[in-house]
């Protein structure tokens, strides 16, 4: 979709893409991207029109990356990877309040035994995978007009995108049914879910909170200095 706003890789004087830029450190990859306007989204109202407007851009994206593939895309290693969740597990010892590392483990068994098995059969692409409020650009009337930082792009379930999308939108929402309705209805109307999809998404909405949870647990004990490890970890 061309006329999706996302950055455009531009190239360098030599033509090339990506450009090897000395530091004190040793040598750094470099590219230039291109410039999107707007506000982030954490600035914005989160209004119906705005959850609407989210799910239309994310629906087209989804759209646009419809069986797209890349070999560098299957990360099965990576730690935000939804598709494999489960390798988190060992990580639950790691969230300090009882009461959370209790409602996190009976939600992941609960995934492991509803929904896990039947991933294989839903469509897969090439995933954003982290469409949170400082990813995503609204105008002037807080309306989606733009998604940054692809760095966590991975080959997954499609409707994980979906999932991402509604895990950081609903943070803090009062009534996640009545925040989540215009979202899934916008997205579902630019890329229609199929039934087993639209079955497992509750669950995958779940699972990326789980995720955040035990990641920023076990990076705030080896890292105890660095607050923004622990930014998500009340909300969700």
């Amino acid at each position: 979709d061309p006329t999706l706003a996302v950055p455009r890789v531009l190239p360098a004087l030599d033509g090339s893409a990506l450009l090897s830029w000395p530091g004190a450190y040793g040598v750094h990859s470099v590219r230039l991207l291109s410039y999107l306007p707007g506000r982030l989204y954490s600035a914005a109202s989160r209004s119906s029109a705005t959850l609407a407007s989210l799910g239309r851009f994310m629906g087209r994206l989804s759209r646009a990356l419809k069986g797209f593939g890349h070999p560098a895309a299957h990360r099965p290693d990576f730690l935000w990877n939804l598709d494999t969740v489960v390798n988190l597990k060992p990580w639950l010892a790691d969230i300090a309040d009882d009461g959370n590392r209790a409602v996190a483990a009976r939600l992941l068994a609960r995934y492991e035994s509803r929904t896990a098995p039947g991933l294989q059969c839903l469509r897969a692409a090439v995933l954003h995978q982290d469409a949170n409020d400082n990813n995503l650009l609204v105008d002037d009337h807080d309306q989606v007009c733009g998604l940054i930082d692809f760095g966590d792009m991975c080959f997954g379930r499609q409707i994980n995108e979906l999932a991402i999308t509604l895990a950081y939108a609903l943070l803090d929402q009062a009534d996640l049914q009545a925040a989540a309705r215009p979202l899934i209805a916008a997205y579902a109307a630019r890329f229609p879910l199929e039934v087993e999809e639209a079955d497992a998404l509750f669950d995958l909405v779940a699972m990326r909170l789980v995720a955040s949870v035990c990641i920023s647990s076990r990076r705030s004990r080896e890292f105890p200095d660095n607050d923004y490890l622990t930014i998500s970890q009340a909300p969700a």
